[in-house]
């Protein structure tokens, strides 16, 4: 009598987590008109997220087309701004899978954090954390080295905010 309930248990909580894990389907998300955008938010917010979460893998084509519609939107929305500068221009140089995560990290900032949306050092110091947190994180394949390593030092010793311009 016990199997069958410690079964149907299983069962609902397997298929619990694969509807939390429900991905987008980027290609049918029209990204045209203006309104296109702002319809696609929570979209960009959940595209971020699954970035922030996954390790960086070569072979993940999910995480390609993920990457390739934050870039889109990022472009496209008439609401936000973001800007790539400071130090995580000498970062980009070396790894497109790190400034995806950081632009990952700006529109997570943005989206979250609406009233301060217009606020570009605020979000260029919450995306650097958010950064320095995914990269700190060794699950995620992440060698921190060189500017990192050093925006990471910036951080502990409580300097981050004057080392990135803020």
């Amino acid at each position: 009598m016990l199997r069958p309930v410690i079964l149907s248990v299983l069962l609902l909580t397997a298929s619990a987590a694969l509807y939390a894990q429900e991905l987008p389907d980027y290609g049918s998300i029209r990204l045209e008109k203006q309104a296109d955008y702002s319809l696609a938010e929570n979209t960009a917010l959940q595209a971020s997220n699954y970035l922030l979460t996954t390790p960086i893998a070569k072979d993940n084509l999910y995480r390609l087309k993920t990457m390739q519609f934050l870039i889109k939107w990022m472009e496209g929305t008439p609401d936000y701004t973001f800007s790539l500068d400071g130090p995580i221009t000498r970062i980009s140089e070396n790894s497109a899978d790190i400034i995806a995560v950081y632009m990952a990290a700006m529109v997570k900032f943005c989206l979250e954090n609406k009233p301060q949306s217009k606020d570009m050092k605020a979000i260029r110091l919450n995306a650097v954390k958010s950064l320095i947190a995914y990269c700190s994180d060794a699950s995620n394949g992440v060698k921190v080295k060189g500017e990192l390593k050093r925006l990471k030092e910036a951080d502990e010793r409580g300097v981050l905010q004057k080392y990135v311009g803020n």
